[in-house]
């Protein structure tokens, strides 16, 4: 599989699981809380939006985790 296929995924996958684990939050309730579009939340998780470095920053920010957790395989919590 390619590369750049992978790491979406996972920041896809673990948007997603974060969102939902620690904030509990709907994609239209966490895109109001991080000052987003729902849409643009949907495509991020969908993998057909790629976040930039800042976003990536911003969203793990909301998240309370590090940026690098969003790119990186979930750790067993």
């Amino acid at each position: 599989m390619d590369q750049d296929l992978d790491i979406v995924a996972l920041f896809a996958a673990n948007l997603r699981h974060y969102r939902k684990t620690k904030l509990n939050m709907t994609q239209e309730q966490f895109a109001a809380h991080c000052d987003f579009d729902r849409t643009y939340i949907s495509g991020l998780e969908r993998r057909t939006r790629n976040p930039s470095i800042r976003t990536l920053q911003k969203l793990a920010g909301f998240l309370g985790i590090e940026p690098w957790q969003l790119i990186g395989p979930l750790a067993n919590e």
